[in-house]
């Protein structure tokens, strides 16, 4: 689960915050925190400082991993996705 990702990496001294806890749209204060949700999670939040989004498996539809990796890359700042994707086929 997202909580459990969440709680393992504090216990490597990985700042993280589940998206779906947070409470103000605007997310300016969390440098070097790793968010922590889903493509539903991060809707509605505004994250201009956000360099990197990690998809970890392949999203329903091309739509949906559109969704997820326009997080970055707005308004001319740079950007970089990484996609993790693993199973039989994949």
């Amino acid at each position: 689960s997202k909580a459990t990702i969440c709680e393992l990496l504090r216990r490597v001294d990985i700042r993280c915050e589940l998206l779906s806890t947070l409470k103000d749209h605007r997310v300016s204060n969390l440098q070097d925190t790793l968010l922590v949700g889903s493509d539903v999670d991060a809707r509605g939040f505004d994250m201009p400082s956000l360099a990197y989004v990690i998809v970890i498996d392949r999203p329903d539809t091309p739509v949906h991993y559109l969704h997820m990796a326009g997080r970055v890359g707005r308004m001319g700042r740079a950007g970089v996705v990484y996609t993790i994707v693993a199973g039989e086929g994949d």
